[in-house]
C-alpha cells in the first residue's frame, strides 16, 4: 500500500494530475490490489480522465486507505503540507539541503495552509516569503537573516497552532489625532507573491 499511500498524499495537495491516475491504478492492480473503482480507473484513456479524481477517491475508500469525504481529504492535505514544512525546517536547522529552495518551499506550503484552518500560517508565510527575497536580493545582514530563518524554523517545528502567546505584551494602539489634523498615510506595503495568488484565486 505504500505506493498508493504516497499517491494519495500527492493527490491531496494537487501534485498528481488526473491524466496520471489511470497509470497509478494500473500499477496498483499489477501489485495485487483489486476493487471495482480501481479497475474502472485503470481502463480510462489519458485523453478522457474527467472521472479519474472521483474514481481514485472511491478506489482508496474501497481499499480502506482514505474515506471519500471532503473533510478527510482536507485533513490529509493539511497533514501532508505540515510534514513537508517540518521536514524542510528540520533540514535547514541541520544544515542539509539547498537553503534558498527550502525557504521557498516552506513559504509556498504555508501559503496553501493559510487558506485552511491552520492558525498562524499566514503570518509565517509572510515571514518566509520575506526570508526568501532576503536571500535572493542580499538586502539583509546575513547573520541576522540566518538567525531569523532558524527562529522561524523552530517556530514551525513547535506547532501548529502557530499563535502568539497571551503572555506576550501587545503594543497599545496609536493615539487618535484631532479631527482637524490631517492623518499622514504610511507608504504602501509591497504585496507578497502568495497574497497576489490568493487574491487572483477568488
Amino acid at each position: 500500500m505504500n505506493e498508493l499511500d504516497s499517491a494519495a498524499d500527492r493527490f491531496a495537495v494537487g501534485d498528481l494530475a488526473g491524466e496520471d491516475l489511470p497509470m497509478v491504478a494500473a500499477e496498483a492492480l499489477a501489485r495485487g490490489h483489486d476493487t471495482p473503482a480501481l479497475v474502472e480507473l485503470a481502463c480510462l484513456h489519458r485523453t478522457d480522465t474527467r472521472d479519474a479524481p472521483a474514481l481514485f477517491r472511491a478506489a482508496l475508500a474501497e481499499l480502506g486507505l482514505v474515506a471519500d469525504t471532503e473533510a478527510t481529504w482536507s485533513a490529509r492535505e493539511v497533514d501532508v503540507r505540515l510534514r513537508r514544512v517540518k521536514k524542510d525546517a528540520a533540514g535547514l536547522l541541520a544544515g542539509e539541503g539547498v537553503y534558498v529552495e527550502q525557504v521557498s518551499r516552506i513559504a509556498s506550503e504555508l501559503y496553501h495552509l493559510a487558506v485552511t484552518p491552520e492558525a498562524g500560517s499566514a503570518d509565517l508565510a509572510t515571514d518566509f516569503d520575506g526570508f526568501y527575497w532576503g536571500l535572493e536580493d542580499n538586502y539583509w545582514d546575513p547573520d541576522v537573516l540566518r538567525d531569523s530563518i532558524h527562529e522561524g524554523c523552530r517556530t514551525l517545528l513547535a506547532g501548529p497552532p502557530w499563535i502568539q502567546s497571551k503572555d506576550v505584551p501587545v503594543a497599545p494602539p496609536p493615539p487618535t489625532p484631532p479631527k482637524d489634523v490631517p492623518v499622514a498615510l504610511p507608504p504602501p506595503t509591497p504585496s507578497r507573491w502568495w497574497q497576489k495568488l490568493f487574491r487572483s484565486s477568488t
